[in-house]
């Protein structure tokens, strides 16, 4: 290893400079690879994300949420009122408004760990995964939007999502005003909304008794679809030429005053083509 080292030191800058970009490409193939992922052994399965559970799978097992920032709430709320306490711009406002970043990016980085492990392994168990579409905006203006940030819901399902197309899984989707929850698994009996105490409810329509997030990932599973993709950025456009204002066809020409690009379009509507005077 040292041999090697002075070897590179004796060498020209420019030719070590040129070995180095020389295996640039190789260290960048490596680095963006997809990670490999092993054969699954167990057959597909429904998600449904929750705050008392973070996930609960179909076939039964509960996963609950980490409340990381839940456990540091009471230091983060200590942190905060030393920083207004103190003056601004002093030393040791920087020091603590340092110390409170440290924290939130810890935070951060265990959350990120909790969920990329998570994540992976329900990838590498099962041949398929099918979640609920949620409206997590909608949910952020709730009164339960710091549980439902401190979950990160929303990283796990991007993660999952696109760890199954890199491993070849399949990826399914229940849309997202299709009702999960109240709804029979085996009979399909809809029942009334239940409240968020009710964690178990009996079916009035076949007598069977259900847990409220595994009936509810059972019934994910049974009605999700594959996403729609959407067209890539530049695959459609919308042509300038013959447009209708109210019923009527009427030309429409460039900003510049210059003809419409659809000019065919616009001589079918019998429409002139000539700049305007």
């Amino acid at each position: 290893m040292t041999e090697h080292y002075d070897a590179l030191e004796t060498r020209e800058p420019a030719t070590r400079e040129a070995e180095l970009f020389s295996r640039l490409p190789d260290i960048l193939r490596n680095a963006m690879a997809a990670p490999a992922y092993a054969e699954p052994t167990l057959p597909a399965i429904g998600v449904d994300a929750g705050l008392n559970s973070l996930i609960a799978l179909s076939t039964g097992p509960k996963i609950g949420p980490p409340r990381l920032a839940k456990k540091q709430a009471k230091r983060l709320r200590r942190l905060e009122r030393r920083k207004a306490r103190q003056r601004k711009g002093s030393v040791n406002r920087r020091r603590t408004v340092a110390r409170l970043n440290r924290v939130h990016a810890r935070l951060a980085a265990r959350r990120q760990d909790f969920t990329h492990k998570l994540t992976r392994t329900l990838i590498d168990r099962h041949v398929g995964i099918a979640v609920e579409k949620l409206r997590l905006k909608g949910l952020m203006r709730t009164r339960m939007a710091k549980s439902f940030a401190d979950a990160g819901i929303g990283e796990m399902l991007c993660q999952l999502r696109y760890k199954a197309e890199w491993a070849g899984r399949e990826y399914r989707e229940m849309p997202t005003f299709d009702r999960s929850t109240g709804v029979c698994p085996e009979c399909g009996w809809v029942g009334p909304r239940l409240p968020l105490a009710m964690r178990e409810w009996r079916c009035d329509g076949c007598g069977a008794m259900h847990d409220r997030d595994t009936a509810a990932a059972k019934v994910i599973f049974l009605r999700a679809v594959p996403p729609v993709r959407r067209e890539l950025a530049g695959t459609s456009w919308r042509k300038r030429g013959a447009a209708v204002v109210h019923g009527l066809s009427t030309s429409v020409g460039g900003s510049d005053d210059r003809p419409p690009t659809n000019v065919v379009e616009a001589r079918v509507t019998g429409l002139s083509c000539e700049p305007k005077q």
